[in-house]
């Protein structure tokens, strides 16, 4: 339902930023397809940041809780980061990586 209406937006010149999980391959896969299919320019934002610091940052945000954040247990964070692929070169996003 999204990716029509995300093409569009593309086609027409129009900047478009999505926040949604990337994790692995395969759902980068689904970015990749927009773009291709759009004929846009593009770029992934990575953010190479050490597991030691986004724990930290995760019981801050536990900790303060900003306006729509959830809480998240540290043993969540953790199986969710398990599965988590970096993006590779191979995969053709031209990729900003922030440290």
């Amino acid at each position: 339902m999204l990716a029509p209406h995300v093409k569009v937006l593309l086609e027409q010149g129009l900047s478009v930023v999505l926040d949604f999980p990337a994790n692995v391959p395969a759902q980068r896969a689904w970015f990749r397809e927009v773009v291709d299919a759009s004929g846009a320019d593009h770029l992934m934002h990575f953010v190479d940041t050490e597991h030691g610091r986004c724990i930290e940052q995760l019981q801050q945000r536990n900790r303060e809780q900003p306006p729509g954040s959830m809480p998240m247990p540290v043993e969540q964070f953790e199986a969710i980061s398990a599965l988590f692929v970096p993006p590779a070169e191979d995969e053709g996003f031209r990729r900003q990586i922030h440290r």
